[in-house]
């Protein structure tokens, strides 16, 4: 798969989703937090009609770069899932379990 078939299959998963919630690995640093917050962003001001969530712990020294969300277990069990500047899944910062049915 080349790099515009991903994009488009990443878009029209984003497409199908009416809830979205981005996380990124557990120590966060301003890179990270900005890929999350930045991605969320985009996306809300590309897909007005959709719910857009960025969890996991903020660091007080970093919280000048934006807000984390707080969500229930349903609303994380019906959202498609992205995650951001992770190298691996044990690292990803995310109080609820993951079941990762499908990587793209």
């Amino acid at each position: 798969m080349n790099y515009k078939e991903l994009l488009q299959e990443i878009i029209t998963e984003i497409e199908k989703a009416d809830s979205i919630v981005i996380l990124r690995h557990r120590k966060p640093d301003p890179d990270a937090l900005g890929s999350q917050i930045g991605l969320s962003e985009l996306i809300k001001a590309t897909y007005p009609e959709k719910s857009v969530y960025v969890i996991g712990d903020m660091p007080e020294n970093l919280k000048y770069i934006g807000d984390m969300d707080e969500i229930t277990q349903e609303v994380f069990d019906n959202s498609l899932v992205i995650v951001v500047d992770c190298s691996t899944a044990r690292l990803i910062n995310c109080p609820f379990e993951v079941n990762v049915d499908e990587v793209i």
